[in-house]
């Protein structure tokens, strides 16, 4: 009879799948990848890795939900406004941006652009972005709530505003030469859009 393994083992080994499937993806890119090689990465055996994940794709799902849940908008650090943790998320994804070649990020434009039209990868795009744009809707809202921002557009359209930027940026980021983006003069810019939009209260 087997032993009984802990839920805080199993999830433990599950990250470590996912943090040696994440080597190979970024090297090799999804469609190449193949479980044999996320087997050899994480060394563990076939059993092992098929009992946590049934294919690269599911892998590859869990990995951007991985990525999603430590960027939390809301993060834990005491900021003192709504709009030093706009600001603090906007610095992130500078970083993001000028380290993209690095990140998983490539690898998830090619799970979902070259496969646009499986409504599969659809939803799960559309579902990326309503959920970002929620997330960073609510810190926007916070800041109408105690009177810090008084937008003169939409709140919900500033948000995908910046989402649907941000997005371009790492689109170009990915293609173009670092000099040629200037990604961190770009955040800076769109920083002073998005202030002037939300017409930010002075104390």
């Amino acid at each position: 009879m087997s032993p009984k393994v802990s839920a805080e083992y199993k999830e433990k080994k599950r990250l470590q799948i996912l943090h040696s499937a994440t080597e190979v993806f970024c090297k090799k890119g999804f469609e190449p990848t193949t479980m044999k090689d996320i087997k050899e990465a994480a060394s563990i055996s076939f059993g092992s890795l098929y009992f946590y994940f049934s294919s690269t794709e599911e892998i590859f799902l869990g990995i951007l939900e991985l990525s999603h849940s430590r960027r939390d908008f809301q993060e834990k650090i005491a900021f003192s406004t709504a709009w030093e943790k706009i600001e603090y998320f906007l610095d992130s994804q500078t970083e993001n941006s000028e380290n993209i070649d690095s990140s998983i990020v490539p690898v998830a434009y090619e799970y979902f652009m070259t496969s646009w039209r499986e409504k599969k990868r659809l939803a799960i795009l559309e579902n990326r972005y309503e959920q970002a744009t929620k997330e960073l809707l609510s810190l926007i809202q916070n800041g109408i709530t105690t009177g810090e921002f008084l937008p003169i557009i939409s709140a919900e359209v500033i948000a995908k505003t910046i989402i649907s930027t941000l997005e371009g940026l790492n689109i170009s980021s990915l293609f173009l030469k670092k000099d040629l983006v200037e990604a961190r003069n770009q955040i800076n810019t769109l920083k002073l859009i998005i202030k002037h939009l939300l017409q930010i209260q002075e104390e």
